[in-house]
């Protein structure tokens, strides 16, 4: 019996060492612990304020963040985006928000030598330096691709790229010059787009065309001598109306107009026929003295009546704008300068 108990123990004795798993401790490294590897992390562009970034094939300034977005703009040199007369808002160029994992991404793929290689391979240098290829292609086509090949040829003047740009120059110069010519045969042919026909093109023409304009201005003003006139707004106390009278009495000697004054609050003797009416501000709308008024009265006996002076007005000044009005009203050819006075539209 003691025997079948000791072979007993010593089966489960042997069982036992010959399965340590099933005891065993785990082995702790105390050097892991102390210095455990970090994770790898894919690199990521950082964005900050005021970087510089590539996005599009141009320049974008990051002006600011917020939370997990950034607000970028167009990005020319240190002039300002809104002050800028050659660039940015002025041209239409819109700043924009873009979240921040969309901008890495975007940066990552404008990155400069991506962007050589992209522009390198949508170019097509067999073809550009060919005029039948370039013939087949509409207008905003070709302005994308001559940018491109320029761009190209400028950062990297090789043979190839050089003969590309200059050819599509070559082929753009001799287009504009045909349709020069096609438009200055049309124009020929149809004098009513010609605008020079009544203007000349040389100093000689000049003079002579001047000449007939004055004739003709002079000639309609005393024509309509009876039928037109001007209100002179002034003040009393007002020194450049004074300077302003002057002006009104030259026109009115030269050519037999009738001038009547109107004062806001009294009346000197610099003013011709003046009178103090305050109404008569309102009614022309004149907010400002000096202030001159043309009135004509039509074959229908309806006044017509628009602004031809606000402050200091000089001689010639006034009397182009007079015969400007005058010969539409002769010609009735301006809709608008037949309608009824009304101050609001001028």
């Amino acid at each position: 019996m003691r025997t079948k108990i000791v072979s007993i123990f010593l089966v489960m004795l042997v069982t036992l060492v010959s399965t340590p798993q099933i005891f065993a401790l785990p082995i702790i490294d105390e050097r892991q612990e102390q210095n455990p590897e970090p994770p790898v992390k894919e690199e990521k562009p950082r964005v900050q304020k005021d970087d510089i970034i590539m996005l599009d094939n141009k320049k974008w300034l990051v002006v600011k963040k917020e939370d997990d977005r950034f607000f970028i703009c167009p990005y020319h040199g240190d002039e300002k985006f809104y002050g800028s007369s050659d660039w940015g808002w002025f041209y239409g160029e819109q700043c924009r928000w873009m979240e921040e994992k969309t901008l890495i991404s975007r940066i990552k793929e404008n990155q400069p030598e991506e962007i050589k290689k992209q522009k390198e391979q949508e170019i097509p240098w067999d073809k550009v330096i060919t005029d039948n290829y370039l013939s087949q292609l509409d207008a905003s086509h070709f302005r994308n691709l001559y940018t491109k090949v320029r761009e190209v040829a400028i950062m990297e003047p090789t043979e190839k790229h050089i003969h590309g740009y200059m050819h599509m120059t070559d082929f753009m110069r001799r287009k504009s010059l045909a349709f020069a010519h096609a438009t200055q045969d049309f124009v020929l042919a149809h004098p009513v787009y010609d605008i020079q026909k009544n203007t000349g093109t040389t100093s000689w023409s000049y003079p002579l065309i001047n000449e007939i304009r004055r004739k003709q201005r002079d000639a309609l003003f005393k024509r309509v001598s009876n039928r037109a006139g001007l209100y002179f707004f002034v003040s009393g106390a007002c020194p450049y109306c004074k300077e302003q009278a002057k002006i009104v009495h030259w026109f009115s000697a030269d050519y037999g107009w009738n001038v009547i004054s109107v004062a806001r609050d009294f009346c000197t003797p610099e003013y011709p026929n003046c009178m103090v009416n305050p109404d008569l501000f309102t009614v022309f709308r004149a907010t400002y003295t000096p202030s001159l008024f043309l009135i004509y009265r039509r074959s229908d006996n309806k006044p017509a009546i628009f602004p031809v002076g606000n402050g200091l007005t000089d001689y010639q000044t006034l009397k182009s704008r007079i015969f400007y009005y005058l010969k539409q009203l002769e010609e009735e050819k301006n809709q608008l300068l037949k309608t009824e006075f009304n101050p609001e539209k001028f």
